[in-house]
């Protein structure tokens, strides 16, 4: 599919032009920018379905130098109760934007993309042990078995919902909650002694409740809080169960946006150095992902 753009300044309207996709009857496209966000924090967002190629969109205001924008065109069949079937494959410009005022394509920034991302909230997510080299699917006790995806308890599950509300104000994007989160996993947690790990069951699973309840963990711990709050937000996230450096076990995991794999990690206190202001923790970071392509 070939995409044409057109931006009106003078009617604040832009507007979208492709080539058909043959064998569909229709197609549903969502615009978004970030010139006006909502209570909840969600970016300004259009859409509708259309039969032709065409599609335009009122904007709320004119585009300035620094605008983000996208779109995704969704193809879609009838089915035989007249329902839209929606394909599996969208056309997205997920990577560029505001390319009208310059002349020159600009990236999107991250967190735009993170809150236009496409989401489906879930509660369990898949872990892999790439310490052999090639990624194996496994569960908590990292031998491979049916039940290959970490699964988010209902006792965490009111716990995030708990914190929720205590925490997040309206307003809040989803990009401001994950940061949030992270700092703050950051900031009120020690790690945990073995002996701590051991008596209080940290391996059973209930990250959240390690984190925010007992504020002691370890890197599973820390990044399994992080990653059960983003998928049940619907992001597709993934623990990785790797070496750290100088060959350590370690878990992290990756999120997966619109094909775009970027490595998170979030841990405590005890490696920050203040004199350059390095944190342990890092976010939506496209040079640490550990699995580019996820396996079959």
């Amino acid at each position: 599919m070939t995409v044409r753009e057109f931006y009106s300044a003078e009617k604040k309207e832009f507007a979208l032009n492709w080539t058909a996709v043959n064998g569909v009857d229709g197609y549903h496209v969502d615009l978004f920018t970030d010139q006006l966000y909502d209570e909840n924090g969600q970016p300004f967002r259009f859409s509708t379905d259309v039969t032709g190629v065409n599609f335009l969109a009122r904007l709320p205001d004119v585009f300035s130098t620094g605008s983000n924008y996208r779109y995704r065109i969704t193809p879609f069949i009838k089915g035989e109760k007249g329902e839209n079937i929606y394909s599996a494959k969208k056309y997205t410009d997920g990577a560029t934007g505001a390319y009208f005022l310059s002349g020159k394509r600009l990236y999107n920034s991250v967190s735009f993309r993170v809150d236009t991302a496409e989401l489906t909230p879930h509660d369990s997510y898949a872990i892999y042990d790439i310490r052999s080299g090639d990624p194996v699917k496994v569960d908590i006790n990292d031998y491979p078995v049916t039940y290959d995806a970490l699964v988010v308890p209902d006792s965490d599950k009111e716990l995030l919902e708990q914190f929720a509300a205590e925490h997040f104000t309206a307003g809040m994007t989803n990009y401001d909650k994950i940061i949030y989160f992270m700092n703050w996993i950051h900031d009120n947690n020690d790690y945990a002694t073995e002996e701590e790990y051991q008596n209080n069951a940290m391996w059973d699973g209930r990250f959240v409740h390690s984190v925010v309840e007992l504020r002691k963990g370890q890197c599973l711990q820390f990044n399994g809080a992080l990653a059960e709050l983003m998928c049940l937000m619907g992001y597709d996230v993934y623990m990785i169960h790797c070496y750290a450096e100088g060959g350590g076990l370690h878990y992290r995991f990756d999120v997966n946006i619109d094909g775009i794999v970027y490595g998170m990690e979030v841990g405590d206190k005890q490696f920050d150095n203040p004199p350059t202001g390095y944190r342990w923790m890092w976010a939506f970071d496209t040079n640490r992902p550990m699995l580019i392509t996820r396996p079959s």
